[in-house]
């Protein structure tokens, strides 16, 4: 069972969690930055798959609601992804995530060594999701080279 935040909030070794409200109900996803995703509702699992596609859908049934919730990938080379919470058809929340670059020019080539050989192995479709677990990998040495924004848009 993965212990679920109970706020939104991105880490190398947890991956990014959305956590959304309902009401009393909290709805949770989860993407590994592998293309792992999952959805909980109060802590319930209720939608999972893996998907290395530039959206996903999953869609769900709770107490007589029916939810749909989309991770899409906005821009690939900025790791910028949204997702969004409908129920019933009714958007009911959505964020952005995305990685704000700090560069220190003294790694530029560090950045792009690691940047061409990440592009050589991975597929491009999953680098959005890579990126944003790449960002600390790449800059762990130059502490605030990357952060990695979720923003709540309000609906």
């Amino acid at each position: 069972m993965k212990k679920i935040p109970l706020v939104s909030q991105f880490s190398f070794s947890e991956g990014l969690w959305l956590i959304f409200s309902d009401g009393n109900n909290k709805i949770a996803a989860h993407n590994s930055s592998l293309g792992q995703e999952s959805v909980f509702v109060n802590g319930k699992l209720v939608s999972e798959n893996k998907t290395l596609t530039k959206k996903s859908i999953h869609e769900f049934n709770f107490k007589g609601e029916s939810y749909t919730l989309t991770f899409s990938v906005i821009e690939i080379l900025t790791g910028k992804i949204e997702c969004s919470l409908t129920r019933n058809s009714v958007e009911i929340g959505r964020f952005l995530a995305y990685c704000k670059y700090n560069i220190n020019f003294k790694n530029i080539p560090f950045i792009l060594i690691f940047i061409l050989s990440f592009i050589s192995v991975f597929i491009p479709l999953v680098l959005p999701f890579m990126l944003i677990w790449a960002c600390f990998l790449i800059f762990d040495t130059t502490k605030k080279s990357v952060e990695v924004i979720i923003d709540k848009i309000d609906i």
